[in-house]
């Protein structure tokens, strides 16, 4: 139904603006419909959503930003969760009953509106463009990387390299041994098979001319903060990118251009 609203004439902003930020249109109150139609306190569930699309990531986080019992919060949380509006994550190497968990937004549709069309609502409503506009052509790219992310996460279970038991991401911290500070590290990809010790790092950019050399030095530095049979695995890497400077060998390393990708995606 989404799909049918928009244009294959048109570009992407044109379509967003016509299809989802204009008021009258069918997708820009599909939020409330939806949030109406499946749910008894739909406002309490907007607020929860709008604080997990501005950054608020951690129950901690979301419990007081609301002023909610982080009890009665996690309620609500897994409602949304059963709707698969949002999705609970920790990384993948981590034991199932982990607390290191984040909440993320999983619904396509609600991430772009809350991330476009709500901040602008007063002005959408008086169909006043500029700062939609202002904010589609700065943030909208970005927002595609993000999104690059998890169709190069489908690839790998697709393709499956390594016959994985797992596929997700990857953050931790770790200690600075120059200045002694406490970082964190973030692999986008990490896939792994329990049963054979053999890891896969994967690093997705959203760019043309993607450099996989220093790309490949980048991701082997971090995975050594990956704490997941250490001393026995053996480690394979890959890198997304919608095209690279050059296609660098190595025989632990798999590269994937935008056509290497479609074709995995066919198949």
């Amino acid at each position: 139904m989404y799909i049918l609203e928009f244009d294959g004439s048109k570009t992407v902003y044109e379509n967003a603006k016509a299809a989802i930020a204009t008021r009258g249109s069918l997708l820009y109150q599909e939020t409330d419909i939806i949030l109406k139609e499946e749910l008894r306190e739909p406002k309490t569930y907007f607020s929860i959503l709008k604080e997990i699309s501005a950054g608020k990531n951690t129950l901690n986080e979301i419990s007081n930003a609301l002023g909610v019992e982080r009890t009665v919060l996690t309620r609500y949380l897994n409602t949304l969760e059963e709707l698969e509006l949002i999705e609970l994550l920790k990384p993948v190497t981590v034991k199932e009953k982990s607390r290191n968990t984040i909440y993320s937004l999983k619904d396509n549709y609600f991430k772009f509106w809350f991330g476009f069309v709500y901040p602008f609502i007063k002005e959408l409503d008086s169909f006043i463009f500029d700062g939609f506009e202002y904010n589609f052509r700065q943030n909208f790219n970005s927002y595609v990387g993000k999104q690059f992310e998890i169709v190069c996460s489908e690839a790998v279970r697709l393709a499956n390299p390594i016959n994985s038991t797992d596929v997700g991401k990857w953050w931790g911290a770790y200690r600075d041994m120059e200045t002694n500070e406490r970082k964190t590290a973030e692999i986008d990809i990490v896939s792994i098979n329990e049963q054979t010790k053999e890891i896969l790092f994967a690093e997705c950019k959203w760019q043309d001319k993607v450099n996989a050399r220093k790309i490949l030095a980048e991701l082997k530095e971090k995975a050594k903060f990956v704490q997941w049979n250490n001393h026995e695995r053996k480690e394979h890497y890959a890198i997304f990118a919608k095209s690279f400077q050059e296609k660098i060998k190595d025989p632990d390393l798999e590269l994937f251009d935008l056509k290497n990708l479609e074709k995995i995606m066919r198949q």
